[in-house]
């Protein structure tokens, strides 16, 4: 479950269509071994920025096929990503909290995801 800051709860992955559009593109075992790598990844924290996660170069990773289905753009499978991060842990069975990120000329530098406990 996912809240933001105010204790409201997300319900729905923010700009769909242009998840569901990448989401048609990219094969179904790619995706599913984004998501998967993904889970790895935030199982055992309890804070974790989205945009450091995959690494810089995913060339070789379950993330390339995520820049491949964005054309080959950096900032689009970026953004892929991150809506990828956001279903999961909105999907989630722990309780988690986002902070939206902060930008650096221009360029969102990941969401910070918590999890919050009680």
């Amino acid at each position: 479950m996912l809240f933001d800051l105010d204790g409201n709860q997300m319900t729905r992955v923010p700009h769909k269509d242009q998840f569901d559009n990448w989401r048609t593109i990219i094969e179904d075992a790619d995706y599913d071994r984004a998501v998967d790598a993904i889970k790895d990844r935030i199982a055992p924290v309890n804070i974790f920025t989205s945009s450091f996660l995959p690494g810089r170069d995913w060339t070789g990773t379950p993330f390339q096929p995520l820049y491949v289905a964005c054309g080959k753009s950096v900032k689009q499978s970026g953004y892929f990503f991150g809506l990828i991060v956001w279903s999961i842990i909105m999907e989630d069975d722990d309780k988690w909290v986002f902070k939206p990120s902060e930008k650096d000329d221009g360029d969102p530098l990941g969401t910070t995801y918590w999890r919050r406990h009680g």
